[in-house]
């Protein structure tokens, strides 16, 4: 698999609005924000949409909305940026390796599945390590170099055992 890791295609009106956007002094806020906004919940399906700095500074907003405690731990990928180990430290959680799929490079549903039902047992409608006597609280998969998840599989053990998903698709939005 050949995986081209740079270079920028711009083929619309990108300079046109960055000098509109620069000639404002307004970088972050404003109307450019609000319309791109609007433009990501339309394109994404939702009613709303929420531009922050980074995909990194994302992350960690939603994972701070779970409020994420040192006993708690999130399974992610261990194929990533950095950030989406870090966030979940930095949110207060333990963070969790599932292994990847050889041909996507994303979070394999299969070994997830089968890592939740022999290393976590259900008590009060929890799911607690069967080591480490932690909560599983979540799952930050980790969409790659445009491949997803397999989201429905996912999805599927997310809702059976009460957890949260959060999905990075900072490299695959929109696939």
């Amino acid at each position: 698999m050949r995986v081209n890791l740079s270079g920028v295609s711009l083929k619309g009106n990108e300079f046109k609005y960055l000098k509109k956007v620069l000639k404002t002094g307004i970088l972050s806020i404003g109307k450019y924000t609000e319309k791109f906004e609007k433009m990501v919940a339309s394109f994404s399906g939702r009613k709303y949409g929420i531009s922050v700095s980074s995909g990194t500074a994302g992350l960690f907003l939603l994972l701070k909305n779970h409020e994420l405690r040192k006993e708690d731990e999130v399974i992610t990928s261990p194929f990533s940026f950095i950030a989406s180990s870090n966030v979940i430290l930095h949110a207060g959680g333990v963070p969790k390796f599932c292994d990847i799929e050889e041909d996507s490079l994303c979070m394999s549903a299969d070994l997830l599945e089968k890592m939740i039902s022999t290393e976590y047992i259900k008590k009060n409608k929890k799911l607690v390590n069967k080591k480490t006597k932690k909560t599983l609280r979540g799952i930050l998969s980790v969409d790659i170099f445009g491949n997803i998840c397999e989201y429905d599989k996912i999805e599927k053990l997310v809702r059976g055992n009460n957890l949260f998903l959060i999905e990075d698709s900072c490299e695959a939005l929109g696939t």
